[in-house]
């Protein structure tokens, strides 16, 4: 996939750190957006942020995997991390089956990968296209977006 002139612009010249980062605000945006804004456990849309089923500084090779991400309502992303896991998982297993759990768990264990720049830029540019292709939506503040 060819990298488009005006995000390629922006990106020249950021650091890994800014690159890393800047990934992780379009990840997000398009985790959010293809979970409509609402808890994939409870369907709530008020204080909602993105979790990952394998941490992203644990598991650096899962960070940027679509699969190990989901939208979850706060109080919710918290238990899960603190006291319940099994919520997340049975929710995953339901929805993309033991297989995939397998996988994800696999790749998520596997030697670490360093990202180069390239990659980096790369996968931003895949999650900008893939949240363009998205449908508006409604937030929880009545927005579309």
């Amino acid at each position: 996939m060819a990298v488009n002139r005006e995000l390629r612009d922006k990106l020249n010249g950021m650091d890994v750190r800014g690159l890393e980062e800047n990934l992780d605000k379009v990840f997000n945006a398009y985790i959010m957006k293809r979970d409509k804004y609402s808890c994939v456990i409870t369907g709530g849309q008020r204080n909602t942020n993105v979790s990952h089923l394998f941490g992203k500084a644990m598991y650096p090779n899962v960070r940027w995997n679509e699969y190990n991400a989901c939208c979850m309502v706060k109080s919710v992303h918290r238990n899960y991390h603190e006291a319940d896991p099994f919520i997340y998982i049975d929710w995953f297993i339901k929805q993309y089956g033991e297989e995939k759990l397998q996988e994800l768990k696999n790749e998520a264990y596997a030697r670490k990968h360093i990202y180069s720049v390239s990659e980096l830029i790369e996968l931003t540019n895949q999650y900008v296209q893939k949240t363009k292709a998205l449908p508006k939506c409604r937030t929880s503040n009545g927005r579309y977006v």
